[in-house]
């Protein structure tokens, strides 16, 4: 669910795109226009891709080897780990 939320239909309305929506006015708009191009572009051929094929290996390969809880408990020595954890941080 994180993941799809980064990805969008709309590339403009994901959070790659969010800070080219308001850029400086010390910047000029045809400037401005050129990044956000540029960022567009950037998100559409590289970004997006990668963040597809993140999701896809997420949700196949990398789920079904995953331990059905993320407690620190099932993996070895994880009740020790978790222990030392919030020792170390927590005040």
């Amino acid at each position: 669910v994180q993941i799809d939320e980064q990805l969008p239909a709309n590339i403009e309305e994901g959070p790659f795109y969010a800070p080219f929506k308001s850029m400086g006015a010390d910047i000029p708009a045809a400037d401005a226009e050129r990044l956000r191009a540029r960022a567009r572009a950037a998100i559409e051929t590289q970004v997006a891709p990668a963040l597809r094929k993140l999701r896809a290996f997420v949700a196949s390969e990398y789920r079904a080897k995953a331990p059905a809880s993320g407690a620190m408990t099932v993996y070895p020595d994880g009740a020790r780990v978790y222990d030392m954890l919030v020792r170390h941080r927590t005040t």
